[in-house]
């Protein structure tokens, strides 16, 4: 992929990749060629960007903003280019150790937040498959009365959950360790949270380009997409305080089934909440007192 060797203006830069990435299939082309641009400048980010057109862009700034958008082209992902990813007001580091926090995920994050203020800010908590580690970060920094730990099959994942924990002043809040599930748990908790691999195994090949450059493992959930869920709310109960809470993201469709399993289990207070895109995608439930 070759830009125009007049490509020093905002304004030229931004039409050269936003007419690139539509090649490509890029659907939100214009705004993405603006975050990878404003990325390589000083604008600090895409709004302002946008607002100073006629600025001159560096030659390294150009040649750093032509391999970006090169490889946006070829479907990488946007928060792998830019190196992170907003995720419940916080920018995470985000690479391909682990997969990218997602909009739906903050549907499990404040359900874990609303459970956590219900006990006064105080919980032993858990985040299993802790990826960016983006759940354990959000409720140790939201509530200084949070004991977290988190936990990953991949040490990859686990050192980048590290990294983000340090990000913001928390390494030594959060608990990190690898292995499957609660082989490496200590204890009893409060709260048990986990964002779990729910796709279906037959479904991957189908899954977006760009998701399908994400962690296999952070995304396989078996045949039926509840191969990783099934050991885990039966792991859970055990892991259970009294009173202790165990709040999961699924894919869509899966919602009754998994609460079928936590009833199974012998959870109470079981709920199903939707995100913005009205779908069932965090099932809640409760240990006996």
């Amino acid at each position: 992929m070759t830009a125009p060797a007049g490509l020093d203006s905002v304004r030229d830069a931004l039409r050269w990749g936003e007419s690139r990435l539509r090649r490509a299939g890029i659907r939100n082309a214009f705004m993405e060629s603006a975050w990878l641009l404003a990325a390589r400048t000083s604008a600090g980010n895409a709004g302002d960007l946008i607002l100073r057109r006629s600025e001159k862009i560096s030659a390294p700034a150009r040649r750093d903003y032509r391999a970006d958008v090169s490889r946006r082209g070829l479907r990488v992902p946007l928060a792998y280019i830019l190196g992170s990813q907003e995720f419940m007001g916080l920018e995470f580091r985000a690479d391909p150790r682990a997969l990218i926090p997602r909009p739906e995920t903050e549907v499990l994050a404040r359900a874990a937040i609303e459970f956590v203020a219900s006990r006064a800010g105080r919980a032993r908590m858990i985040d299993i498959g802790t990826g960016t580690g983006v759940l354990a970060v959000v409720l140790a920094a939201r509530f200084p009365g949070v004991l977290a730990a988190a936990t990953d099959v991949s040490g990859r994942a686990i050192a980048l959950a590290r990294a983000n924990a340090a990000r913001f002043g928390l390494a030594g809040r959060i608990r990190f360790s690898r292995g499957e599930l609660f082989a490496r748990a200590r204890g009893r908790f409060d709260l048990i949270v986990s964002n779990p691999p729910y796709v279906r195994s037959g479904d991957i090949a189908g899954l977006q380009k760009e998701v399908r450059r994400e962690p296999r493992a952070a995304l396989d959930g078996g045949p039926d997409g509840l191969g990783v869920i099934r050991p885990l709310v039966q792991g859970s109960v055990r892991r259970l305080r009294p009173g202790g809470g165990l709040l999961l993201e699924v894919g869509d469709g899966q919602a009754r089934g998994v609460a079928r399993l936590f009833r199974k289990a012998g959870l109470a207070g079981i709920r199903i909440s939707r995100d913005d895109s009205g779908i069932d995608r965090v099932v809640a439930g409760s240990a006996p007192w």
